[in-house]
């Protein structure tokens, strides 16, 4: 009788199996490096527009709020001067390479006016104020004061103490 050549069934089914348990396994890790890869572009992209709206004063870079006095109402003011005058020094932050004004889930950026902060609605797309699946930059973010500043005003390492100086109103951003 000759001896056939080839697999018997109990041989394949092995074969399978085990490239069965090889792929469970590696699906979730593949998934959780998908996952933290999102998460990452999305706090890059955060962080890059709150520096374009805030700038960074260790810098001597003031941004968007340096320039124009207020914080952008949409994301879409930090790249278009369009109604914004001649104090928009911009554009505060280049599109492209990896770079988007919308979420790698779809949704556009937010930028909060109190506190201040950007946010992304994350894979939900459902602003949920922070509380499920929302990011934001930075974590802890800032709030705005309204009230009365006592400022001391030196020129020339020289203490300015004049009596007859007015009071100044001042919206400050800390």
């Amino acid at each position: 009788m000759k001896k056939q050549k080839g697999f018997s069934l109990i041989e394949i089914i092995v074969a399978i199996a085990i490239m069965a348990v090889l792929a469970g396994a590696l699906v979730p890790v593949m998934f959780n490096q998908l996952d933290q890869a999102r998460f990452t572009r999305v706090m890059d992209d955060l962080q890059a527009i709150y520096e374009a709206s805030m700038g960074k004063p260790a810098e001597n870079y003031f941004g968007f709020v340096g320039d124009v006095g207020r914080l952008p109402a949409t994301t879409t003011e930090l790249t278009d001067s369009t109604g914004m005058g001649s104090t928009w020094r911009g554009p505060y932050i280049s599109l492209g390479g990896s770079m988007s004004l919308r979420d790698v889930y779809g949704s556009d950026y937010v930028i909060d006016q109190s506190p201040i902060q950007v946010r992304s609605f994350g894979p939900n797309k459902t602003d949920d104020s922070g509380l499920v699946d929302d990011m934001m930059y930075p974590q802890n973010a800032l709030s705005t004061y309204k009230g009365l500043l006592e400022v001391q005003v030196y020129i020339n390492g020289r203490l300015i103490t004049d009596a007859a100086a007015e009071q100044v109103a001042a919206d400050l951003a800390y």
